[in-house]
């Protein structure tokens, strides 16, 4: 069914109000999250300067150099991802009390969640990195440093394993499920959902240390980018499940593998790069994206690229209804998960 996915927002209450209410709700949720980390830092950052302030370690705050400060990056990087597990726990509390709809349906219009496509997501985009990077470390193997110690590795993995998901969930979840299911309904098209969404996936990543090490506009590139990219697959395949593969995979993959100066994930990664060319980066993300696409085209037969253009009919033209119902308990599940 055409626009599936978008029409999963019909579900329980859908009333203009609810989506900013539940929208500052998940926020706040987040934000509540982050006050561990961010009074860790304070602490540390206000021992070292006598109580005064000092512009050095702000700068080295911003840019979470967790070593600077004597944190132990495994925890640092913990307290980080906390605030993106209360984040889900308010979208979870948001869909289910003030929706009254079952959490799944910002994900996929079927009754259970595919875990094929996620896992095609994951493995393809996975490979796919590795292999960039490979060639990467061949073309020019000075610039990585083999930096893998066992006794931070192992907690690391089990922390990407574990607690990793709910920050790429959150962002997905919240980005392309519920805001952008909740602007469609309003504007009855994907095309300004898909890109508003974008930009702001992008702006939310604006206080990243990455902005600061490689410029504001080179990274919004990537960073719309990102989001247009897992966007289009969401409207494509009318589910999030492959742009939640996909959004693991990458950031599974940075803080595992291969970490920089200035990236947002300080983590005791297998190795560093010494200098990172951002140019070259959008290059091969853009040859990475392109290559997924057509992966994944092949593999899903997706006959109507235009749709992402054409309007969403919320409603029945044939008996004459001129506004989408605004259903009060249309659960397609019994249960939500």
């Amino acid at each position: 069914m055409k626009h599936s996915f978008f029409k999963r927002a019909l579900g329980g209450n859908n009333a203009a109000w609810t989506f900013l209410v539940g929208s500052l709700i998940v926020i706040v949720g987040h934000v509540i999250g982050q006050i561990p980390i961010s009074a860790l830092l304070f602490y540390k950052m206000f021992s070292m300067s006598g109580g005064g302030i000092d512009m050095e370690l702000q700068n080295k705050m911003a840019s979470l150099d967790f070593e600077y400060f004597g944190i132990d990056a495994n925890l640092g990087f913990s307290l980080i991802l906390l605030s993106f597990v209360l984040g889900v726990v308010a979208l979870y509390f948001v869909l289910k009390y003030i929706h009254k709809r079952d959490f799944l349906s910002i994900i996929t219009p079927k009754t259970s969640l595919d875990w094929g496509r996620l896992s095609f997501g994951f493995f393809v985009w996975l490979i796919l990195a590795m292999i960039g990077e490979g060639i990467n470390m061949f073309l020019d193997p000075e610039n990585y440093v083999f930096t893998m110690e066992w006794s931070s590795f192992i907690p690391l993995l089990l922390i990407c394993l574990f607690i990793l998901p709910w920050q790429t969930s959150f962002e997905e979840t919240f980005m392309r499920g519920y805001l952008m299911q909740g602007m469609a309904l309003w504007v009855k098209s994907p095309f300004i959902p898909w890109v508003m969404t974008s930009v702001i996936f992008g702006l939310l990543h604006g206080m990243n240390p990455e902005i600061g090490e490689f410029g504001f506009w080179n990274m919004m590139v990537f960073y719309i980018g990102t989001g247009l990219f897992l966007g289009l697959l969401t409207i494509l395949d009318e589910s999030l499940e492959l742009a939640l593969g996909i959004h693991f995979a990458n950031n599974l993959f940075g803080a595992l593998f291969v970490s920089f100066d200035g990236s947002a994930l300080q983590t005791p990664t297998m190795f560093r790069s010494l200098e990172m060319n951002t140019d070259y980066m959008l290059v091969g993300w853009l040859v990475v994206v392109l290559i997924f696409l057509g992966l994944a085209q092949l593999k899903y037969k997706w006959t109507n690229w235009g749709k992402i253009f054409e309007q969403i009919d919320f409603y029945d033209k044939d008996n004459g209804n001129e506004e989408p119902p605004i259903a009060t308990n249309t659960h397609i599940l019994d249960e939500p998960i």
